[in-house]
């Protein structure tokens, strides 16, 4: 399997220059605390590269002509859920025959359809999970986007694996060790295979949601926009609070209200968006501390930083292309950040998908 690299996904040598000359102007200027933080305090190099690498010659003799080491301009100290997971052998994964005869298509990769088919495969659903390809999604750590691009990603201890095509599919399905994950049209995965329930979990926030009723006996919608009756037969409830995952039968989902969740006092301050349209280039990784105004990345010549201190929960993943007002890089302040594994939501979500199916509880209990 190729690298990001081999792919030609890696940061030019004119902007690995800008990056630097911005990265050691932003350091100069920046109080001597913060300064002091960036990446020292026994920290661990989460790129493993040297300063030629990331930026270039030139980068690399004008960070040593300020007698800064790679390190304390690479990365800070990680913490919980920050360094990704060692990924288990198949044989330790999980791995079952599958108890429940339904095929599932869950459309839209992101945290929470990637919680969804955790989950399902967990309860032994033959589930598929459709994506758009070169996905922009930031929260790698907590979905199988990766999966995309390297063929293989693993997400709380289940592995997806990328298929071309339908046979892919249902040859992974038999091979029962991994989440089948596809970009093909959802109109041709339909016809092709036919499921008994689609789960619609691309959770739009500006365009109206499709009515997939005719596509399969039981649809599911998460969150604003859907109706049962109206565009689904079931909807899931997806915002916080005391009905997060709840089972919607008779009555719409809450609309989408007071943005983001609060973490550690920080809602949409943490986020960074794409300024403009064009091809994003970064060599920051996941779980990866940065300080408020450090250059992380650039599209179409301009500059994306990080909005505040803390470590990087998302990152959209290097070379692909994004639209304007795409969430490029996420923020988490807190000390102890979670950036890998299955989010307090998206496992809520899913839990009440698997209550829509009816399935019974998971292994030792678990919700």
């Amino acid at each position: 399997m190729r690298s990001s690299t081999d792919q030609g996904l890696h940061l030019g040598h004119g902007c690995g220059v800008r990056l630097a000359a911005l990265e050691l102007a932003f350091l100069a200027k920046a109080p001597p605390q913060l300064v002091d933080g960036y990446g020292g305090n026994g920290g661990v190099t989460s790129r493993g590269l040297c300063a030629h690498s990331v930026y270039g010659s030139h980068g690399s003799a004008a960070l040593k002509s300020r007698h800064l080491d790679c390190e304390r301009i690479s990365c800070g100290p990680l913490g919980r859920n920050v360094v990704p997971p060692t990924p288990k052998h198949a044989a330790d994964s999980y791995s079952h025959t599958f108890m429940d005869q339904r095929k599932v298509l869950v459309i839209g990769g992101g945290d929470v359809g990637s919680a969804i088919a955790h989950r399902l495969f967990r309860h032994g659903v033959r589930v598929l999970l459709s994506e758009r390809a070169s996905s922009p999604h930031a929260r790698r750590g907590m979905a199988f986007t990766d999966a995309l691009f390297e063929g293989r990603s693993q997400l709380a201890g289940v592995d997806a694996s990328w298929q071309p095509d339908i046979p892919g599919v249902e040859a992974c399905w038999q091979q029962r060790v991994a989440i089948p994950v596809v970009t093909l049209p959802e109109h041709l995965l339909i016809a092709g295979i036919g499921f008994d329930v689609i789960v619609e979990a691309t959770m739009r926030r500006h365009q109206e949601p499709p009515d997939l009723r005719t596509a399969a006996n039981l649809v599911i919608g998460l969150g604003p926009g859907y109706a049962p009756g109206r565009n689904c037969h079931l909807a899931i409830e997806t915002q916080w609070g005391a009905h997060m995952g709840e089972v919607l039968r008779d009555r719409p989902a809450a609309q989408r209200s007071g943005g983001p969740r609060a973490l550690g006092g920080v809602t949409r301050e943490r986020f960074a968006i794409s300024p403009c349209a064009g091809t994003w280039r970064t060599e920051c990784r996941l779980g990866e501390r940065v300080i408020a105004g450090q250059p992380v990345g650039e599209i179409a010549g301009r500059i994306v930083a990080a909005p505040i201190a803390g470590h990087l929960r998302g990152v959209a993943r290097n070379g692909v292309q994004v639209p304007a007002g795409q969430r490029l890089l996420e923020v988490d302040p807190r000390e102890e950040p979670q950036v890998f594994g299955l989010g307090e939501r998206p496992w809520a979500v899913a839990a009440g998908v698997a209550r829509a199916l009816e399935l019974p509880p998971l292994p030792g209990g678990e919700q």
